[in-house]
């Protein structure tokens, strides 16, 4: 009780939801290195064999015997502290998503379709207005930073497009660049698929 996980697998990790996203991508060992700050700023690392649990569907979930602590912030400034907080944890665990799924350390599987979010929705709904609150800014700030990723046909590959024009001094050629959203266009509908 007390300590604080600092890094996973040399992952530093500044909350919760980036040391889930760390949890679940793929290990090339069967354990996970903690890298532990206790209350009097000692500093250990343990090596964590998870136990690997089977829910009623048969999915496979590992559990690491880790209970984590909530701090509630109240009041108006409070508020706006864990708004700024939880909106940098949700973009670093973004990032770590994107770029797992590009190096191929967090699996495919891992995403959820327009099925997989209704699901998540209906889920949702239960557990009251608190949730669905959190639940929309969650959604927004996942599209707004997918948005801006250099990818063709997002809003992030027209600025990488500008940002080009910038620097060559002359526009890119408008076929080319129209070439290039389509085909991105089309990749993101096979990703829908």
């Amino acid at each position: 009780s007390g300590d604080t996980i600092t890094a996973i697998n040399g992952h530093k990790v500044s909350s919760w939801d980036v040391a889930q996203i760390v949890l679940v991508m793929k290990n090339k060992n069967e354990y996970y290195t903690f890298d532990v700050k206790h209350e009097d700023g000692k500093m250990d690392t343990y090596k964590v064999v998870p136990k690997v649990e089977k829910d009623a569907d048969g999915n496979e979930r590992q559990v690491f015997g880790i209970e984590v602590e909530s701090n509630t912030l109240s009041g108006f400034f409070g508020s706006i502290k864990y708004a700024f907080m939880k909106f940098n944890s949700i973009v670093e665990s973004m990032w770590l998503t994107v770029s797992g799924l590009l190096t191929g350390k967090i699996s495919t599987s891992a995403l959820s379709g327009p099925v997989g979010m209704y699901k998540i929705v209906d889920d949702g709904v239960a557990l009251g207005l608190n949730y669905m609150i959190y639940l929309t800014a969650f959604l927004s700030i996942n599209v707004g930073f997918i948005n801006i990723l250099p990818f063709p046909a997002f809003d992030g590959g027209r600025i990488l497009f500008l940002i080009i024009e910038k620097i060559k001094g002359k526009p890119v050629d408008p076929k080319i660049e129209n070439t290039i959203h389509n085909i991105g266009f089309f990749l993101l509908l096979a990703l829908i698929i």
